[in-house]
């Protein structure tokens, strides 16, 4: 387990633009997929054959599509949060250097302990329960 927690929040909010670009192309690919499926129409026909086939075939390709959509959702969701997690960390970044310097410290980013706090089973010096 580490002893300590680190973030690189100008990493986060590189890569954010990343997952949206993935997210724009999937969302392309869905729709493209979508739209050669409508052009099909329904080609299999209302003989017993095809209402065979449609009562097989409609079911799991909605289901696709939701799931296909779903996945949109969750980059969109992905490149959002990336983007409100950069913020955050850097928002708490400076005002932890801010209350280090109010408290008279330099105000230095904290890098994690050094070896000689750093005490087995514990963090920061101080052994765990």
């Amino acid at each position: 387990m580490s002893d300590y927690f680190a973030v690189d929040p100008e990493s986060l909010a590189r890569n954010a633009p990343h997952v949206r670009a993935y997210s724009d192309q999937f969302r392309e690919f869905v729709g493209r997929l979508q739209s050669g499926l409508d052009s099909c129409g329904e080609c299999w026909g209302d003989d017993p054959m095809g209402k065979a086939f449609a009562s097989q075939y409609l079911n799991p390709r909605d289901e696709m599509l939701k799931g296909l959509n779903g996945t949109v959702d969750v980059l969109d969701s992905t490149g959002d949060g990336l983007e409100t997690m950069a913020k955050g960390f850097a928002q708490t970044e400076d005002q932890n250097v801010a209350n280090a310097r109010r408290l008279g410290g330099s105000g230095d980013t904290y890098t994690g302990p050094s070896e000689e706090t750093r005490t087995p089973g514990g963090s920061h010096g101080t052994p765990r329960p």
